[in-house]
């Protein structure tokens, strides 16, 4: 809602760490009227160009919120992809696979996601970490 305060998206934002054990909200989760997702988002387009007051900035860093917005999304993919490999027993996730709640959340791309990883590993462009990482799942 427009008349929404900081305050009640940082305590919308408490809410969903505390419920959900970290601080990866996906683009468009909604957490009860809140797009939480969507206004976390514009905090870190905010701090990236000296929009966000110190203190906005520092409360946001102690719930554990990555304020790079790429990386942001990169963890709740590689997260989703844990735990479909959790409910599944493998990660081989097709790129029509179109999500659930209990493993993907609001992440219906997740087999696109994932593809689009190995083609970067394939070609050399995905982060030695982030590969690294990817290989630890299989």
């Amino acid at each position: 809602p427009r008349s929404a305060r900081w305050e009640d998206y940082v305590e919308a934002l408490q809410r969903f760490v505390a419920r959900e054990g970290h601080p990866d909200v996906p683009a468009d989760h909604v957490e009860g009227v809140l797009a939480l997702g969507s206004w976390l988002n514009s905090q870190r387009r905010r701090a990236l160009h000296g929009g966000l007051l110190p203190k906005q900035k520092q409360q946001l860093l102690r719930m554990g919120v990555e304020m790079e917005e790429e990386e942001a999304n990169w963890r709740c993919h590689f997260r989703a992809l844990r735990r479909f490999k959790e409910l599944e027993g493998h990660v081989e996730v097709s790129t029509t696979f179109q999500g659930s709640q209990q493993i993907s959340g609001h992440l219906p791309s997740l087999g696109r996601w994932l593809y689009s990883q190995q083609l970067k590993a394939r070609k050399g462009t995905l982060p030695s970490q982030r590969k690294r990482k990817l290989l630890e799942l299989e």
